[in-house]
């Protein structure tokens, strides 16, 4: 019989529990309130703090409608520790992080205490969730005989490495350890890869469309430089490529593109998602660190980005830069003049907007629905609202077989 009845607006579907009593949510940082400065946190006046899916999940936990406030009914546990803002704003910025005139080391601390006495923690600790996805390996950031820091020491060595975890990339938060002279047990963990937290020019929807593609962002990686003059040649695709304000040229481009800088994933491919853009990746390596549960053919489309051959004086050297060039023109071109792909990926983002925009409860829901499909695997679900995201697969019981 054909399904009649919608897909569940939420994936997640045993409760949980947050242990709200830390507090964190409530904290200060430089003696602002925590809320304040993560949404005020701006590059070039518009961006939130791009490591900010800490916060923003701790803000969904207290609102999805599978949260528990009894414990003892949880089969998922959430411990919203800011651990991505403690890196930051104390390791690397030295300022002071404070939840009830706890501040620091003694904040962690003590929260690590909390978590320890926690029958639940002690019983189920593979059943917790933490989000730790800031870019720096615990290695840069604890240093045992400078710091003399035990309590940061027995909490990512001794707790973290237990619980399941939102990282970097899809990079282990605790890579860097085994360089050390201790060697450390770690436990097998079910980890993904964090979305980064994006933001949408103002009134970006409602955008005219005027360029073909843009890629706005520090120009001092080569690949990007040339893809910028490539462009700027180019008579038959309108770009904007280079540095400055990425607002409003990402709103008012058909396409973005997704280019390696520092690391292979960036801000950028979500800021140009919610701009209603599609994006264009330019390396294979780009999709690994992000989710494996993301359709991105649906919402995406992927160029190559050759580095160009170091000009020399030899005829042949130039001939062969020039035609990386034209390839990647001749592929662009291709892609623009696709007007039915672009319409139906257009809409896909559209569509998906809501799936990766942190200040909605929809990528909470999707992590720790991912979760519970891996440590509950006969509660998955065989139906979402997001025809973009690829489904674990549902685990269907064998009939019993009749004794004669």
């Amino acid at each position: 019989m054909q399904q009649t009845s919608h897909p569940p607006q939420y994936l997640l579907s045993v409760p949980f529990y947050v242990y709200e009593e830390f507090g964190w949510i409530n904290g200060t940082i430089a003696d602002l309130p925590i809320a304040s400065v993560m949404r005020n946190h701006s590059f070039n006046g518009t961006n939130r703090f791009k490591h900010g899916d800490d916060y923003w999940f701790l803000q969904a936990s207290l609102k999805h409608p599978m949260r528990t406030h009894n414990i003892n009914e949880a089969k998922l546990f959430f411990v919203p520790i800011l651990l991505n803002q403690f890196d930051y704003y104390f390791n690397k910025k030295r300022r002071r992080l404070c939840v009830n005139e706890r501040c620091n080391m003694e904040l962690l601390n003590y929260t690590s205490e909390q978590l320890c006495a926690s029958t639940a923690f002690q019983q189920y600790p593979e059943k917790h969730v933490i989000v730790r996805s800031h870019f720096l390996p615990v290695s840069d950031v604890w240093d045992e005989n400078k710091r003399q820091r035990p309590g940061y020491a027995k909490f990512f060595l001794e707790m973290l490495p237990k619980m399941n975890a939102v990282v970097f990339e899809g990079i282990d938060f605790l890579h860097g350890i085994s360089r050390r002279k201790e060697r450390y047990e770690l436990p097998s963990r079910f980890t993904l890869p964090a979305y980064k937290v994006g933001t949408a020019c103002k009134n970006s929807l409602g955008s005219k469309k005027d360029l073909d593609v843009t890629m706005v962002g520090e120009m001092r990686f080569r690949h990007r430089q040339n893809l910028c003059s490539w462009l700027n040649r180019s008579s038959s695709i309108s770009s904007y490529c280079g540095k400055g304000d990425r607002c409003p040229a990402l709103a008012q481009a058909k396409f973005g593109f997704h280019v390696v800088g520092d690391t292979l994933g960036s801000q950028r491919l979500m800021d140009t998602i919610l701009c209603g853009t599609v994006p264009i990746f330019t390396n294979l390596d780009q999709f690994k660190v992000q989710g494996t549960w993301i359709d991105w053919k649906q919402l995406s489309y992927y160029l190559p980005l050759n580095h160009k051959p170091e000009p020399r004086k030899s005829k042949k050297s130039v001939a062969e830069a020039k035609a990386v060039e034209q390839e990647f023109i001749s592929g662009l071109e291709a892609i623009v003049s696709d007007l039915e792909g672009y319409r139906r990926r257009y809409k896909a983002v559209l569509d998906h907007i809501p799936f990766f925009d942190m200040s909605t409860l929809y990528p909470f829901d999707t992590f720790m629905y991912l979760m519970q499909a891996n440590i509950y695997p006969e509660t998955r679900q065989s139906r979402s609202r997001w025809s973009a995201m690829i489904l674990p697969p549902v685990l269907y019981s064998k009939p019993k077989q009749q004794i004669s």
